[in-house]
């Protein structure tokens, strides 16, 4: 399923440095260890939809587990 890209905090995301105020206003958060933003838990995943790693997204298996 990819769960690779499911960690504890929430969905990892691909955001390109430049779209990285966009994606914090949505609400994602950056892990300063994995050098990545993420979804947090609970929070919807929709708006982040374009951010989703390429090989989860064209799998359509974008689940928070």
């Amino acid at each position: 399923m990819g769960s690779h890209h499911i960690i504890i905090r929430g969905l990892v995301l691909d955001v390109p440095y430049k779209e990285k105020e966009e994606a914090k206003a949505l609400g994602a958060w950056w892990d300063s260890e994995l050098k990545k933003w993420f979804v947090p838990r609970g929070l919807d995943t929709r708006p982040f939809a374009r951010w989703f790693p390429k090989d989860e997204a064209e799998n359509g298996s974008m689940k928070q587990e």
